[in-house]
């Protein structure tokens, strides 16, 4: 039988993974919102050098390391990589120079070019067929929403202190929602 699209989002084996996509998301929003008037301000490296070396980083990592998840499994795969952009957010966070934000690209291309994808194949292979369309829009709706929620919060952050504790709360934030994730979902089945 159909059900609603409230009930099918949230089927119980979905919760964990939308509070891990939130929290990634909402995490993500510190860079996305703001590595533009971090770059302003600081004059330390260009917003074209941390998105080139974010997009060349996640490209190469999906062709390159693709199969990854596949053959360890994309639960194992999933809190290393949330990790990896909570690195990055710290690399930004204490940035002193050029180089800073290069590796802070990298390491939030990496954990962004396996985050998202895991998330949503898990989301897929946690629903059945007929409801897959209402749990991945579920899925869309909330990473959006932990955008949308993170940019003014990290805002009001950033103008009551600084870059560096706007980025480290934004990182603090995507590794506790891992850690929740791990707790919460540890009856799943590791897939």
């Amino acid at each position: 039988p159909k059900r609603s699209f409230l009930a099918a989002a949230s089927s119980p084996p979905l919760r964990p993974i939308w509070l891990v996509g939130f929290s990634f998301a909402f995490a993500l929003a510190s860079y996305f919102t703001f590595i533009k008037t971090f770059v302003d301000d600081t004059g330390i490296g260009t917003v074209g050098s941390f998105f080139t070396a974010y997009t060349v980083a996640a490209v190469v990592l999906r062709l390159a390391l693709g199969w990854l998840p596949d053959r360890v499994g994309p639960k194992r795969v999933l809190v290393p990589s949330v990790w990896c952009a909570a690195a990055g957010l710290l690399f930004l966070a204490f940035a002193t120079d050029d180089s800073s934000t290069l590796i802070a690209g990298v390491l939030c291309g990496v954990g962004h070019g396996y985050a998202f994808p895991i998330a949503s194949a898990m989301v897929v292979m946690r629903t059945p067929s007929h409801e897959r369309g209402r749990a991945l829009a579920a899925f869309t709706a909330l990473f959006d929403l932990g955008l949308f929620v993170g940019a003014p919060v990290l805002g009001f952050v950033l103008e009551r202190s600084s870059y560096t504790a706007m980025f480290c709360t934004a990182a603090v934030v995507a590794v506790f929602g891992s850690l929740l994730y791990v707790v919460w979902d540890r009856d799943e089945l590791i897939v």
